[in-house]
């Protein structure tokens, strides 16, 4: 399974405006290591382009995060996609997004990694 994660207010909070700092959101790096180590693939998904891009890449980068970048600013193909920006989202609270991905799991195949 593939989930496309959006990158500002979602897999990080700005520290510092023009967004040129960040930190983790709360719990995002150990959900994140936990899901892959059962499978699950990350993607980033992001509405940056051009030299807007760069410093969201070096951030993840440096923070050893599996999370796979591409330098295309296009969206990619994804089984989930997390982002703050969903009509339905109030905030993205990482633990209840690695409940719904194994709850997803589950109930598609017994045989997927979370299951």
């Amino acid at each position: 399974m593939i989930v496309a994660v959006d990158f500002d207010n979602t897999l990080v909070q700005p520290i510092e405006y023009p967004c040129t700092r960040y930190e983790l959101a709360e719990h995002a790096r150990e959900v994140i290591e936990r899901l892959s180590k059962k499978g699950v693939q990350f993607v980033l998904c992001s509405a940056r382009f051009g030299w807007y891009r760069l410093p969201m890449l070096w951030f993840i980068w440096k923070s050893g995060l599996p999370i796979k970048c591409t330098l295309l600013g296009k969206k990619p193909m994804a089984d989930i996609y997390v982002d703050d920006k969903n009509i339905y989202c109030n905030g993205v609270d990482w633990l209840d997004v690695e409940k719904e991905i194994v709850r997803i799991f589950e109930g598609k195949n017994e045989n997927l990694p979370c299951g």
